[in-house]
């Protein structure tokens, strides 16, 4: 029970310290779930799970200003690619919001960082303790992008009239930026030019 909404709700931690309710970045598993199977939506537990996942929008640590790990937007991209939201956007709005900073904070090399600024959204610096977090983040972000690839493409195309033409436009660009820096080698990575050939002549 949610001593909040008054609501049974699905707990997504449960412990002698806490019962949590709110959804973390590191929720981002619940989903995998879900995708390899797990039947979550078809059991018992389905309304109480729905009343969870709708009760993240009254969560005020769901509002995007104030998000510094990346996780977060792609927890969001998870959740409204599959027609739920985290806050009061719709789930498209919500879609195409994250990926926007996501695709903004990479580096030149395809890299997402595991820190933002939380007004600039720009990359930030980390500490030493911080390092594992940082680059978990850096490596499980391409693959919700690559597991959701499918229903967030789906998002952007919409019949006419429903997305305008610069958003459009702004979408393909940014997609074809990403899928370049995932699938070649950056430019500086050049291995100078090729050795003489010394075998003797026959």
């Amino acid at each position: 029970m949610n001593d909040v909404s008054g609501k049974l709700m699905l707990a997504v931690t449960r412990s002698s310290r806490e019962t949590r309710f709110l959804l973390h970045a590191r929720d981002t598993v619940i989903f995998y779930g879900i995708d390899w199977g797990f039947p979550l939506e078809d059991t018992s537990y389905r309304d109480v799970w729905k009343d969870t996942l709708e009760t993240q929008t009254h969560h005020i640590e769901n509002q995007e200003t104030g998000w510094s790990n990346p996780l977060r937007y792609a927890l969001a991209m998870a959740m409204g690619s599959r027609k739920d939201s985290i806050n009061k956007r719709t789930p498209e709005e919500l879609v195409e919001s994250s990926f926007q900073v996501l695709i903004e904070s990479t580096s030149a090399n395809g890299f997402f960082p595991g820190l933002l600024n939380e007004n600039t959204k720009e990359p930030e610096s980390y500490s030493e303790e911080q390092s594992d977090l940082y680059f978990h983040a850096s490596f499980e972000i391409p693959l919700v992008l690559l597991r959701r690839a499918i229903p967030i493409n789906e998002i952007y195309e919409k019949p006419p009239g429903l997305v305008d033409d610069i958003q459009q436009r702004e979408y393909q660009h940014n997609l074809g930026t990403l899928t370049d820096l995932l699938t070649t080698q950056p430019k500086h990575q050049d291995r100078g030019p090729p050795e003489p050939d010394v075998s003797p002549n026959l």
